[in-house]
């Protein structure tokens, strides 16, 4: 069989190159991430850059600059908060681009287990983001080339 550029594919279609359709990951953690940093760095800017000393009426109390001069690492913490938050965002944004790759494949190879010849499994090469090669090989070589790949 020559090998064809397909959206979906059939066991009878094998060997086949199937293009998907994939949207790209959802970076807005990008932007969370940023505003932590800059957090961050008022922060230590505050803590080591900022005044000795400060002062303030007793009787009316510090203001709200006063405050922020006093608690320069408080500050930073916060930042740190907002980054480990944008780390949480990206780890749920790859998850779930992951998921919908992963349904598209399934999607798009229209056979069943039954359809897989005696001895053979299916071989799935990703040739780029969204294109790959799929395949029956025999049980042996996918197990090798697993192993290969883990090494």
């Amino acid at each position: 069989m020559s090998e064809k550029a397909l959206s979906k594919a059939t066991a009878e279609d094998l060997p086949a190159t199937i293009k998907i359709r994939l949207s790209d990951m959802d970076e807005s953690y990008i932007f969370v991430s940023i505003f932590g940093w800059i957090i961050i760095s008022v922060g230590l800017g505050i803590y080591f850059f900022g005044p000795d000393e400060i002062t303030y009426n007793v009787f009316r109390g510090p203001t709200i600059g006063q405050i922020l001069l006093a608690s320069g690492l408080y500050i930073a913490s916060l930042g740190v908060a907002v980054c480990a938050l944008a780390s949480q965002l990206k780890k749920k944004c790859v998850e779930k681009h992951l998921a919908a790759k992963e349904a598209l494949v399934n999607e798009a190879l229209d056979f069943d287990d039954k359809d897989i010849p005696a001895g053979y499994e299916t071989s799935i090469t990703w040739l780029d983001e969204r294109t790959f090669r799929v395949e029956f090989a025999k049980k042996e070589q996918v197990t090798d080339e697993m192993h290969e790949a883990t090494n």
